[in-house]
């Protein structure tokens, strides 16, 4: 945005008399942050002031407060969106940024976005990495909610399975069961008697026949010849 040279004088300085300000108040918060890294009324708080100083720079060309402002906001960002779990690491990486944020003010304003720190590029990769690997927890944990609902799925199609199977078996069983009590109740009175066995001999083989498709693994157990 082009301004006359005394609009952009004026607008300079208003931003380094608020630039101090909104930097007391980042550093306030992130001492908040760092005592309660959940507490999401601090995490807006943060989110508001970089977000503000990344426009106000934006405006007047200040480049290097325009990119660490940006880039604190996009780590504050994921923290507010639940993506990034604060640690004492990244507070101490946030607190570097806010730093540096405050030594270069009066030295961009000078210059007017002329000035660049190489400490600037140091941070910006810092934060980069945290943004990185918060990417990528967030990848991994979304690609393992996918993989335990495809196990879920997978287990009820299993126990589809296993309950049409068992339902099969009853319904057989129920109808050689009577059979089967015939048989027995026979043997008992002739025992030795041949026919009487090699009939019970039958009904067990027809029992063992459907008995194999089922999940019991004690009807299987009991039922052998």
């Amino acid at each position: 945005m082009d301004f006359l040279e005394e609009e952009l004088e004026e607008i300079l300085n208003i931003f380094r008399e608020e630039g101090e300000e909104q930097i007391q108040k980042l550093n306030q918060n992130l001492l908040k942050l760092e005592a309660n890294p959940k507490d999401k009324n601090v995490i807006s708080e943060l989110f508001r002031e970089a977000h503000s100083i990344k426009g106000s720079a934006r405006m007047i060309g200040l480049n290097d407060i325009q990119t660490l402002a940006h880039k604190l906001e996009d780590i504050i960002g994921l923290a507010k969106d639940n993506n990034l779990v604060i640690t004492p690491p990244i507070i101490d990486v946030l607190c570097k940024t806010v730093d540096c944020i405050s030594s270069i003010v009066e030295e961009s304003v000078k210059t007017r976005g002329a000035f660049h720190s190489p400490l600037v590029d140091e941070i910006v990769e810092q934060l980069k990495e945290i943004e990185e690997n918060a990417n990528k927890s967030s990848d991994e944990s979304i690609e393992n909610q996918a993989k335990k609902q495809n196990e879920s799925i997978s287990e009820k199609i299993d126990d589809a399975e296993y309950i049409s199977k068992n339902i099969d078996f009853c319904i057989e069983a129920a109808k050689v069961l009577p059979e089967l009590k015939s048989s027995v109740s026979n043997l008992k009175n002739t025992s030795t008697d041949a026919q009487s066995i090699s009939g019970l001999r039958l009904i067990v083989i027809k029992i063992h026949s459907f008995v194999q498709e089922t999940n019991l693994l004690k009807i299987k157990e009991t039922v052998s010849i």
